[in-house]
């Protein structure tokens, strides 16, 4: 009885090996917005609840090539004024160490993942401002309004609160060319594309208030910083934006051909 139950013993510790083994190195399913980008903006912060980071630019030749930086010198940028919490999309799905907290409205956390852009978006009647921006651009009216308001349909969506039938004043939202001078110049972050409500809303990157105030959720910089951004940015290479807390990103770098950094 002994040796069967020896026997018994081994093949268990060989089948939960063997599954272990590979599990970790199955591939992982590379996320949907960096599979054919060729432009990256990488955010890193110090740690989970820092509101301070920095942002590099890279580029590569084709989604399959390696990223190279664009400009050796970090431009430094604001996140969430609570720091970030891991975007809902990369909860479950993928086996890195998870922080406790997930994104969720209100929290004062950015989104760690990865996300494409929307509209560019600003104060000026037109982008003659940036030097050889690409990028659609949305300009700011007094009825532009990015709802963060659980009960609406039009959660997580900058709208024109003027050209919807439908439009209750009593919506809660941020009226965006009252945002000064952080909306001076902005684009959309495509977080919570599918409009979850709960989630988290209205995620921009835009200019900062200064160096030491962090957002409500979203990645700023200096105006001048985000003028070259925008400029910068080529619809046509699908450009992303990775955030993330740097012992996070230690687990992912690498993968998905992502840019390795030093600590």
């Amino acid at each position: 009885m002994k040796k069967y139950c020896f026997f018994f013993l081994l093949l268990l510790n060989v089948l939960f090996f063997k599954t272990v083994t590979c599990s970790a190195s199955a591939p992982l399913p590379t996320p949907d917005a960096l599979q054919h980008s060729t432009q990256l903006l990488l955010v890193l912060s110090p740690e989970w609840d820092s509101f301070q980071g920095t942002l590099q630019r890279y580029q590569r030749s084709a989604p399959d090539k390696a990223w190279h930086l664009v400009s050796k010198k970090p431009i430094q940028v604001v996140v969430g004024k609570n720091g970030m919490a891991w975007g809902p999309e990369f909860v479950g799905q993928y086996p890195f160490p998870q922080a406790e907290r997930k994104k969720q409205e209100g929290d004062g956390r950015s989104p760690a993942g990865i996300y494409e852009f929307g509209t560019a978006f600003g104060f000026a009647a037109d982008t003659r401002l940036i030097p050889r921006m690409k990028w659609q651009y949305l300009p700011l009216k007094t009825t532009s309004i990015c709802v963060d308001d659980k009960t609406s349909q039009y959660y997580n969506q900058l709208i024109d609160s003027a050209t919807v039938s439908d439009w209750k004043p009593g919506t809660s939202g941020e009226h965006m060319l009252e945002v000064v001078p952080q909306y001076t110049w902005g684009s959309v972050i495509n977080y919570n594309k599918n409009n979850v409500v709960g989630d988290g809303s209205c995620i921009f990157m835009h200019v900062w208030r200064d160096a030491t105030a962090g957002t409500a959720g979203c990645v700023a910089m200096e105006q001048d910083e985000i003028i070259k951004v925008l400029g910068w940015l080529d619809p046509a290479k699908k450009p992303v934006i990775a955030m993330f807390p740097q012992g996070a990103y230690k687990d992912i770098q690498g993968k998905w051909g992502l840019p390795r950094v030093k600590s």
